[in-house]
This record gives structure tokens, C-alpha cells and sequence, in this order.
């Protein structure tokens, strides 16, 4: 289970652009939390497959985070191994709900109805993921009650609380 003073936020992302914008939702969301709780980013890229210099993030690892964000500038180009990846993620036992961002396309781009985004939802259903696609950061909807996924587990605020 995940440390109660930091939201976990596991981020899965094609550049260095879609990077930034993943920290600059966490940012957001570190900014409207309760006071004392910090944002835990964990960055993932298929980039990092195989590297021997950067420890992977294990789909068991990331069944930790409370928010998964797929972050990609180029939403048609992103890898089938990303997918799965994100459906292994998402499929882990949890004891709280999850939340699978979507962050397509550069600021301006509306990429709603890519494959990507379609997929994202998809996984997002068969795993009881609550899921966000913002066009803008502003519609983050941070600090609400999710549900929780299994019977008996206790809700856990998107704030970690």
C-alpha cells in the first residue's frame, strides 16, 4: 500500500514534452492536496526497457500509484507495449480505485477520439479505473471521493487521504 503522506503518480510518457506537462498536472494537484501531502511521480517510458541504468517500474510497482497518466505528444506513434503495459498496470490487485489519465497531443490538439484515447478508455473500464482526459490542466478534478474497486476496501480521496 502506498505511503499515506505522498500521492503516488506513476507516468508513462513518449518525450520530454509530454513529461513536462504530466509534472506540470501533478504540480496542479500537489497545489489543491491537503497540506503536508506530496506528489510522488514515477516516470516510465519504453524508452527505458532493457536500460541496465534505469530500474524498470514493474505493473506490481505501479499498482501502488493512485494515478496512472499516460502522457504523449504524438498519440498515433505511441507503441502497442505501452498499452499493454498500462493494462497490466491498472489490472494489479489494489485496495483502492485508480485514476488513468490521458494527456494526447500537444496543448492545443484535441485527440479525444484517437486510437490511444479509445484504448485508454477501454482499459480504464475493464479494470474499474475512474478515467480523465482534461484538454486543459484546469479540469482536473483533484480532492473528490473515488469508489472503491474491491468489497470491504476503504475509499481513498484522490488528496490520499
Amino acid at each position: 500500500m502506498a505511503d499515506p503522506g505522498y500521492l503516488k503518480v506513476v507516468v508513462a510518457f513518449d518525450d520530454q514534452a509530454a513529461y513536462r506537462r504530466a509534472l506540470k498536472l501533478c504540480v496542479r494537484v500537489c497545489s489543491e492536496l491537503e497540506e503536508g501531502l506530496r506528489v510522488q511521480p514515477l516516470p516510465w517510458t519504453p524508452d527505458y526497457l532493457g536500460r541496465s541504468d534505469w530500474p524498470p517500474i514493474s505493473p506490481r510497482q505501479a499498482a501502488e500509484a493512485d494515478i496512472v497518466v499516460v502522457a504523449a505528444s504524438e498519440p498515433e506513434e505511441v507503441p502497442a507495449v505501452v498499452l499493454a503495459w498500462v493494462e497490466q498496470c491498472c489490472a494489479q490487485p489494489r485496495s483502492a480505485a485508480g485514476l488513468l489519465v490521458a494527456l494526447l497531443g500537444d496543448s492545443g490538439d484535441d485527440d479525444s477520439n484517437s486510437f490511444l484515447a479509445e484504448a485508454l478508455r477501454a482499459i480504464a473500464a475493464r479494470t474499474h479505473f475512474a478515467y480523465l482526459a482534461p484538454e486543459h490542466l484546469g479540469e482536473l478534478p483533484v480532492g473528490r471521493d473515488l469508489a472503491p474497486r474491491t468489497p470491504g476496501a476503504s475509499p481513498r480521496r484522490a488528496a490520499g487521504g
